[in-house]
């Protein structure tokens, strides 16, 4: 942002344009207050189970939201219940540029090897980090039976305005973690919000309590 800010000649007007800082929206925002108004709300959800949703409702949208899920649309698993679920796992976080948790990855493999071998239920396997995201797309390549499932993996920015019914969320924190690594993360929270709202019926969340 600085180098392309000094090329630019813009270097005054930074704070302002930074994507770091300011996302199109928070800056469409302020423009749209500054102007006497007040942006509107898309606020009537209609893809997650109440139980996911509620989360996100009470944590990001200051209760806002108009839950309006058809829960007859929603699918059902033995396994787990509709809703957030968490899967204890311990692990240890390896940093790198980009950091990543083998034991994270492991325990996916598990949890898919218990699904029906169909592609009538979508799965997500969402991460926050790049390399994690790659870790766990290799382990499953080396698993023939997991191909018959219908499964995208990706990190929060490749799921944004996407939905699966069954959405696996795999952040690869644990021990490890370099201090300015978990402030970024602490910082963008609302890649938590995206991986959490992706999922229309089951959210596993996995990690160390």
């Amino acid at each position: 942002d600085k180098k392309l800010a000094i090329e630019n000649n813009m270097t005054k007007m930074c704070l302002d344009c930074t994507y770091n800082k300011n996302s199109l929206y928070d800056l469409t925002e302020r423009i749209i207050k500054d102007r006497n108004k007040e942006p509107v709300l898309l606020n009537q959800h209609y893809r997650s189970c109440k139980d996911i949703i509620n989360f996100s409702n009470e944590h990001f949208y200051e209760k806002k939201l108009d839950i309006k899920t058809n829960e007859r649309n929603l699918i059902s698993n033995k396994n787990y219940p509709n809703g957030i679920n968490w899967v204890d796992v311990k692990g240890k976080t390896i940093q790198t540029k980009s950091p990543y948790n083998k034991e994270e990855a492991k325990e996916i493999l598990k949890l898919l090897k218990k699904f029906p071998k169909t592609k009538k239920t979508s799965i997500g396997v969402v991460t926050i980090f790049r390399r994690q995201m790659e870790l766990i797309e290799s382990m499953i390549e080396k698993i023939p039976e997991l191909k018959k499932l219908d499964i995208e993996i990706g990190t929060t920015h490749k799921f944004q305005g996407g939905e699966k019914d069954i959405i696996i969320f795999s952040p690869a924190i644990s021990n490890g973690i370099k201090q300015r690594t978990l402030n970024w993360v602490q910082s963008t929270t609302q890649l938590l919000n995206v991986a959490i709202t992706r999922a229309k019926s089951i959210l596993i969340e996995i990690g160390r309590a």
